[in-house]
């Protein structure tokens, strides 16, 4: 038996290469339908709360709360952040089908605190992506 004292969660940011064809306003709005949207502009994010993910896209930070109708009350993938994350932003808004084979995609593990969004904002911002997010698993 393990402890629950002794499990490490960590988070894993990644970093999009483009959103696709859609301008930012575009895209804040479709993310509209899923999450209740927080901008926090140059104040770093870290999603320290289920069903909460930390954006960063053109200079600002974002929060994104899962809207309450899409949370199950039951035990299953898709109460899982990162499982929100591929299922409606990557796959339904960017048309991506498989994450985890996409060169628009790259997996960066976290921190499991603000260094890692700062270091995601550091990637994005020297060119290496167009949008980043941190989920915790």
């Amino acid at each position: 038996m393990v402890s629950n004292q002794s499990i490490k969660i960590h988070d894993y940011n990644r970093i999009l290469s483009s959103i696709g064809d859609l301008s930012t306003e575009d895209f804040l709005k479709k993310l509209e339908k899923y999450f209740l949207i927080h901008e926090k502009d140059q104040t770093p994010y870290y999603p320290s709360q289920k069903f909460h993910i930390s954006m960063y896209l053109d200079g600002k930070f974002y929060s994104l709360h899962v809207k309450h109708d899409l949370r199950s009350p039951e035990m299953s993938l898709d109460n899982l952040d990162h499982h929100i994350l591929d299922k409606y932003i990557i796959k339904d808004i960017l048309n991506i089908e498989d994450s985890d084979s996409s060169d628009q995609i790259k997996y960066v593990k976290g921190t499991s605190n603000i260094e890692g969004i700062n270091l995601l904002k550091e990637k994005i911002d020297n060119g290496e992506g167009k949008v980043g997010f941190e989920s915790i698993l």
